[in-house]
């Protein structure tokens, strides 16, 4: 396997884990109160459409030539930074709009 291969691999397995993880959000905001819902929603919307982004980045990478893969790959580290910090900061909103949730209870 090159090293495109496996680099594509990769990126393809956090996309998969990724995807997985919004199926998860999306489950969490069907129990939240209306007024947070719509944001959680909101952000549920961005995540899936950076991840499709992504997914398209991914088939540009599978049909490049082997020599220009590699100039794809650094807009794809770039990409995949903005993401994973996009869902870290979903994750903290959804974790204090619940706890503030409970709270106004």
């Amino acid at each position: 396997m090159t090293s495109r291969d496996t680099y594509i691999k990769q990126l393809q397995h956090q996309l998969d884990e990724w995807n997985a993880e919004i199926e998860l959000l999306s489950q969490d905001a069907l129990h939240v109160k209306p007024a947070i819902k719509a944001d959680f929603e909101k952000c549920i919307a961005g995540l899936r459409h950076k991840c499709d982004v992504a997914k398209e980045k991914i088939a540009d990478m599978q049909a490049s030539q082997d020599t220009g893969w590699e100039e794809l790959s650094e807009g794809a580290d770039q990409m995949w930074g903005g993401i994973k910090q996009l869902f870290e900061d979903t994750k903290t909103a959804f974790q204090e709009g619940r706890r503030e949730a409970r709270h106004n209870q």
